[in-house]
């Protein structure tokens, strides 16, 4: 699968979180009145296999009553078990459908998403224009990695042509909101003096935050430059 695609279990922390007195019982009873959000619960606790055996087929059966009730993450979730076939036949056009109703209703990771098989041609003709649409759209409902990939866009000239300067400026962006592939991009950048002055030490920093992120391509480059400089 392209590494784009976040993983289900990624797309789970965007989760408020199941409230711990609310057992299987009390969201089935809350679903079945209408509730999306408990429809979604439950489909990712048989995701997971928390409190429950896992079972994609359950947790698909869930996830799409709650994308009939407005839930938008339970929507987006139908469309990851779409793409990986997870308790249904794979299904990437089908996935794209699901994904772009998600971006519709105003999810960012969805958009990204949307962009980045528009970028690749899963499930859909490829389409770099389209691509960056989504990202764009991404980027602006603040989801971070939508904005990291609408900057290497600028900075290869995918869109047509390069702007180094405006991909910096959304590798920024994608930083400040905690995107760690955002963070590590900053860090190049700024240790080989792309498009910005060489500083070492910023770009430091960058790699530091990349890493406390979560993005180990930033934590390997603060070990590789520890044995350098064991001070750092």
């Amino acid at each position: 699968m392209k590494r784009w695609i976040l993983s289900l279990a990624v797309v789970l922390t965007l989760i408020v979180g199941i409230q711990a007195n609310e057992t299987v019982e009390i969201l089935k009873e809350k679903c079945e009145a209408g509730d999306g959000e408990a429809c979604f619960n439950i489909g990712l606790l048989f995701s997971l296999g928390n409190g429950v055996p896992k079972d994609y087929k359950m947790a698909m059966f869930f996830f799409e009553k709650a994308c009939q009730l407005g839930e938008v993450k339970g929507c987006y979730n139908v469309g990851l078990h779409y793409l990986y076939g997870l308790g249904v036949d794979r299904n990437p056009q089908l996935a794209f459908d699901y994904f772009k109703k998600s971006c519709d209703m105003g999810l960012g990771i969805a958009c990204s998403t949307v962009g980045a098989m528009y970028g690749d041609g899963t499930g859909v003709s490829r389409d770099l224009r389209k691509a960056r649409e989504y990202y764009e759209k991404a980027c602006n409902l603040n989801f971070g990695n939508g904005c990291t990939r609408l900057g290497y866009m600028y900075l290869s000239g995918e869109v047509g042509y390069k702007d180094i300067n405006l991909g910096i400026e959304l590798f920024k962006k994608a930083c400040s909101l905690n995107d760690g592939e955002g963070c590590f991009n900053l860090g190049v950048l700024y240790f080989k003096g792309i498009g910005v002055n060489k500083d070492r030490q910023t770009a430091v920093e960058y790699f530091k935050k990349a890493c406390k992120l979560g993005y180990q391509r930033g934590c390997k480059v603060i070990q590789q430059l520890k044995r350098i400089n064991p001070k750092l």
